[in-house]
């Protein structure tokens, strides 16, 4: 040691060789004895200490000053006290780091466990997550949550943007698609259990129109069906057409009782007329009326508002005829 050298760790020095310690280095405002950043003080910041270089060297006894070793939880002053492995002496306690936690099988700070990994007992200190739950050993978010950013935070409620997969969504069945949790699918939103539901076939029971599977139908009466002016072909409502247009089934017909004959739509021309939106039985002879095509019986006319026989004409009950009168 230099005769000149009498400043100790923490006491004021105008250069290096006034340091004790011959480790130590002058600086600082005001300039005091201190230990270089790769060493560190052995009486922690109360100064007088000697400088140290590494654990290693506290545990071959190479120092000339003994260190207290402090276990999990105990006061410390530098890490080297710290005896559990991967500890740190955080506000002058030998504890784990943020990412870690100390397991007493080992006496030593390990790596929080990450989602989904098995093996936790308490998941407040064992689980990277921050929120999640210890189910079955594993650190998992809560069913109505899922992890983002290190988080749980809650699922994505129906029809709402934020998701970014499918098990972002808190509806039972619902995909994210464009950031937005929906039914899709042939299936529709149930509220009451917040599900997505198969949709409905024509003639089942339904309580709203979302519900039914058919392209075009309607809710009527409790059950999935077509609109009164629609028909069912295959899988969708179509439009009914009225007489005289293209068809292939009776039921697209849009008058009442007409029938698709050879392609279109007609009531039968011999029993039947056109009254408002339906085919309707023609009248029998003598029977009131209101135009000649309501009246049953050949050749018959609608006069004095009956079905009759014009006046050089006479019925024919058998043949259900109206036939000229013979001339004498």
């Amino acid at each position: 040691m230099d005769s000149g050298s009498t400043a100790a760790l923490g006491e004021a020095c105008s250069s290096k060789s006034n340091c004790t310690d011959p480790v130590a280095e002058c600086s600082g405002n005001p300039s005091v004895c201190a230990c270089p950043t790769t060493h560190y003080d052995s009486n922690g910041q109360s100064g007088a200490g000697v400088c140290l270089q590494s654990s290693v060297a506290i545990l071959k006894k190479e120092t000339y000053i003994s260190i207290v070793e402090r276990s999990f939880g105990s006061k410390c002053n530098v890490q080297a006290q710290c005896i559990t492995t991967s500890s740190e002496c955080q506000l002058e306690k030998c504890a784990c780091g943020a990412d870690r936690y100390h397991t007493t099988d080992t006496d030593a700070c390990v790596t929080k466990l990450a989602d989904g990994a098995i093996g936790c007992t308490d998941a407040g200190t064992q689980c990277a997550t921050q929120g999640s739950v210890c189910t079955e050993r594993t650190c998992a978010c809560a069913e109505e949550n899922f992890s983002k950013d290190g988080r749980c935070v809650p699922k994505i409620a129906y029809d709402s943007t934020g998701c970014l997969n499918d098990n972002h969504c808190l509806t039972s069945g619902a995909v994210c698609s464009g950031s937005k949790c929906l039914c899709v699918n042939a299936k529709y939103h149930q509220v009451a259990s917040d599900a997505c539901l198969e949709k409905k076939q024509i003639g089942f029971v339904c309580v709203s129109k979302s519900e039914c599977a058919t392209t075009g139908a309607d809710c009527l009466e409790g059950k999935c069906a077509c609109p009164v002016a629609m028909y069912l072909m295959a899988t969708e409502c179509k439009t009914k057409v009225t007489n005289g247009e293209i068809c292939t089934l009776n039921e697209a017909c849009a008058t009442t009782g007409a029938k698709c004959v050879n392609g279109s739509c007609h009531c039968d021309a011999n029993t039947e007329f056109i009254q408002g939106n339906a085919c309707t039985a023609k009248k029998s002879f003598n029977s009131s009326c209101t135009t000649d095509k309501e009246c049953q019986t050949t050749s018959s006319k609608c006069l004095n508002q009956k079905c009759t026989c014009e006046a050089a004409s006479f019925h024919d009950v058998q043949a259900d005829k109206c036939l000229l009168k013979l001339a004498y």
